[in-house]
């Protein structure tokens, strides 16, 4: 499912996502889905999809694979930004899905995980949110390419 593609917003998630489950899930989803009104918000996590189905069904194995893919994630060598910050944010998910780690942690974390040249001026740039680290490190990343580009 690809909801980007499609141009779906999360309200339409919530309409189709019984389409797209099979058999626990399905059944799940059908006893549930009028407790749930969002599909994954921040301020109301008793209430949205996202948090309610991974709680229900993640196993001990998949939390020990998250936890090992966000213990060595880093940023690949190549990677974009944008393409790393997807990534992090999607393992972040599965390891904290109630957000009860500290955003100091997360943005740290995040930073540490870049190229040398990217940890010192974000940590000069001193980023408050996730968000913010991201768009800085974008903004950082757009100058290296520019840089490059006029040594070419």
């Amino acid at each position: 499912m690809d909801a980007e593609a499609n141009g779906w917003d999360e309200t339409d998630l919530l309409e189709v996502i019984g389409g797209f489950l099979k058999d626990d899930a399905r059944e799940w989803f059908i006893d549930n889905h009028h407790r749930i009104q969002h599909w994954d918000e921040a301020t109301d996590q008793r209430h949205s999809f996202m948090p309610k189905f991974v709680a229900r069904f993640k196993t001990k194995v998949q939390v020990e694979v998250w936890h090992r893919k966000w213990d060595v994630l880093e940023y690949e060598e190549e990677e974009e930004i944008l393409e790393y910050a997807t990534r992090f944010k999607k393992i972040y998910k599965r390891v904290d899905p109630y957000r009860s780690t500290p955003t100091r942690t997360i943005i740290r974390k995040f930073i540490n995980s870049l190229p040398p040249k990217y940890v010192e001026l974000l940590t000069i740039i001193g980023p408050t949110t996730l968000a913010e680290a991201i768009e800085a490190a974008m903004d950082v990343e757009a100058s290296q390419k520019v840089k490059a580009r006029k040594r070419d």
